[in-house]
Order: structure tokens, then sequence, then C-alpha cells
């Protein structure tokens, strides 16, 4: 009975052999695709509010002390370098809607001397500390 557990035992380890230098193979052989990743971002970075405004979207700033403001504000206010960014909008007290970005509009495209919208919002978020799925983690910037 011994015998029949050898030779069972060596049949598959060939056949796995086989198998993955098959795949290994088939792998080599693909073409590499140089593709943007990752594909899609969200609409807003991490933690902040999505709002709808009309037909359009905005991204609410959140306060101070609040998760992934990185380095948005100065001593109480935002910096020049935020208030300055395309599709800022400023805080309105009388109808009380706080700070918000429509990252959205065309000025983001070339904001950053020459990058696309992605790239110019990638150079952005990460001057500022904020995290953002799918802008920060952008590969396919210089």
């Amino acid at each position: 009975m011994e015998i029949f557990y050898t030779i069972t035992l060596s049949v598959a380890v060939i056949l796995l052999i086989m198998i993955l230098a098959y795949v290994g193979l088939k792998l080599t052989n693909e073409q590499i695709a140089d593709v943007a990743y990752p594909p899609n971002s969200k609409r807003c970075p991490d933690h902040w509010q999505n709002e709808k405004e009309g037909d359009k979207y905005t991204c609410k700033v959140p306060d101070k002390d609040s998760l992934n403001t990185g380095t948005l504000y100065g001593s109480n206010s935002l910096k020049d370098s935020v208030t300055g960014a395309p599709g800022y909008f400023a805080k309105d007290s009388s109808t009380n809607v706080s700070d918000r970005f429509d990252f959205t509009v065309d000025g983001w495209a070339g904001f950053k001397s020459g990058q696309t919208s992605e790239c110019s919002k990638r150079t952005w978020a990460i001057e500022h500390g904020v995290l953002w799925d799918g802008i920060t983690n952008y590969n396919y910037c210089d």
C-alpha cells in the first residue's frame, strides 16, 4: 500500500510543477498595460461631507479639529493656499453654509504648473496633508 502513496504523491507534485510552470509562462508573455491606478476616485477627500447643491456636488471643509484637515488651517482660519484653490466657496454666514469645494471645476487642470486635473488635486492634497482615496495614491503623475 505504501507504493500507492508514493506514486500518487509523485504524480501530484509533477502535475503541480507543470501547472505552475504553464501559468508562469502565460503571465510572463502577457502584455503589461501602463494604466493609471486607481481607476476611479472619491468625489471628496476622506471624512469630508459630500453635499448636493442643486445639480452639482460640493465637499464641505471639516472644522479645524476634525479628521483629515491636515494643514488646511493656519491659526484659526483657512490658509491662503486653500482659499486660493479652484472651486473654493467661502463660508456664507447668512445661510450658515460652511466653507466648501467644488472639485469638478475646470480650474484644477493646470492649477499646479501644467499638471492634469487629477495630478493638481493630488499635489494640493499632499501639500496640505489631506488624505483622499483615489487621488493621493494616484500613480499616473510624474
